[in-house]
């Protein structure tokens, strides 16, 4: 009996130390898919910051005074908006601009913004009036600011009776606003020239706007795609060379003159007098006696009534033609000036006798019984010919 009872024992002994040592080891548990591991999200990169180029533009009411007095060839608006301003005997220019949306989302909200916020800490951030002539780039001239989008500068260092381009630059980033053209006012009205109002030639050119790529296996830059675009200028006024480092668009022949640009080079297929304008060196095109109208409208309604067929009232025939004169390249400015004049263009005339068909006037229409077209003809004293604008 004794001998059961210890075999007994000894049973339940090693079952609960089975029992136990089942316990005490270690559990299967389930494996996780490595995909199922979360993992952090990586940090979004800080959208990068560009002072926009080609989005603040300059408003058309520019006027300068000088002491109650336009200092420039401009309309009645500039006569009474000077009359009251005392400048101490200095050419000051008046400056009013808008800004695109481009401005507000990079956070810069004026134009006062964008010449004076910082990109980066090493930035020299300000901005400049920057003077071109038909003899090329002037000093830039400092600007004053007078609130978030009006600012003044001082132009008495512009010669008179010559033909500025002028836009807002920041000298940071190059990057620049629309341009305006001006003449200073010669002291004293001079005579009102004779003859044939001054033809200007416009010339054409080409520039390849070209997306580079670069092949993953050996280095080679290749281009995906290029797009041809025609640009138009004046000789006084050349285009800027497009800056070194700018590889997506090219104006010269690279092939002949390598790939860094100059201003020497002539352009990508430039063709020289596409067509005509008239010059905006011919100063019947400006208001100098302040009446509201360009002075050859007015020649030409003299001359209407000296014919003895008076218009109802003085005709708006002379329209400016602005277009930009070269590609904008957003990283380093404008290449070249863009929103000056090349010139004058006349509007059409209908012929209501054959259905109101659009004609331009040619010299057999000046030779008409039409006393209108006659006392043009004998203002601007040459032929004109239809441009057409895609």
């Amino acid at each position: 009996m004794k001998r059961a009872n210890l075999g007994f024992i000894a049973m339940m002994l090693a079952l609960m130390l089975a029992s136990a040592c089942q316990e005490q080891g270690p559990r299967l548990r389930p494996l996780i898919a490595p995909s199922a591991v979360a993992e952090p999200e990586p940090e979004p990169e800080p959208e990068e910051i560009v002072r926009p180029n080609g989005a603040v533009f300059i408003k058309n009411d520019f006027c300068a005074c000088n002491n109650g007095k336009s200092a420039i060839f401009s309309g009645s608006t500039c006569t009474n908006f000077c009359a009251n301003k005392q400048t101490s005997g200095n050419d000051i220019l008046y400056l009013n601009f808008t800004v695109s949306d481009a401005i507000i989302s990079q956070g810069f909200q004026s134009t006062a913004g964008w010449c004076s916020l910082q990109i980066n800490e090493s930035d020299n951030v300000r901005c400049v009036l920057s003077v071109r002539s038909e003899s090329g780039n002037e000093p830039s001239i400092d600007v004053v600011l007078n609130s978030a989008n009006s600012f003044t500068a001082n132009i008495s260092s512009l010669a008179k009776d010559k033909n500025f381009i002028l836009n807002l630059t920041e000298v940071s980033s190059n990057a620049k606003s629309s341009s305006i053209q001006i003449r200073k006012i010669s002291n004293g009205e001079g005579a009102t020239p004779v003859g044939p109002v001054i033809v200007q030639p416009v010339s054409q050119y080409t520039c390849i706007n070209r997306r580079p790529l670069e092949d993953d296996q050996n280095g080679d830059i290749f281009f995906e795609n290029a797009v041809r675009l025609h640009f138009y200028f004046i000789e006084k006024f050349r285009p800027q060379p497009v800056p070194a480092g700018v590889n997506d668009v090219i104006c010269h022949d690279v092939v002949q003159n390598g790939n860094i640009d100059n201003s020497l080079f002539p352009r990508l297929e430039e063709t020289p007098g596409v067509y005509a304008l008239w010059s905006t060196d011919d100063i019947r095109f400006f208001d100098i006696d302040k009446s509201g109208q360009r002075d050859i409208n007015e020649i030409i309604a003299r001359k209407a009534v000296d014919l003895g067929a008076p218009f109802a009232s003085t005709p708006n025939l002379f329209f400016p033609l602005t277009m930009s004169s070269g590609p904008t390249i957003a990283t380093v400015g404008n290449t070249a000036a863009s929103g000056a004049p090349l010139g004058f263009y006349m509007s059409y005339f209908n012929d209501a006798e054959a259905g109101n068909v659009a004609y331009c006037p040619k010299q057999f229409h000046y030779n008409s019984s039409q006393v209108a077209l006659r006392a043009i003809g004998e203002v601007v004293q040459s032929e004109t010919e239809g441009i057409y604008l895609a």
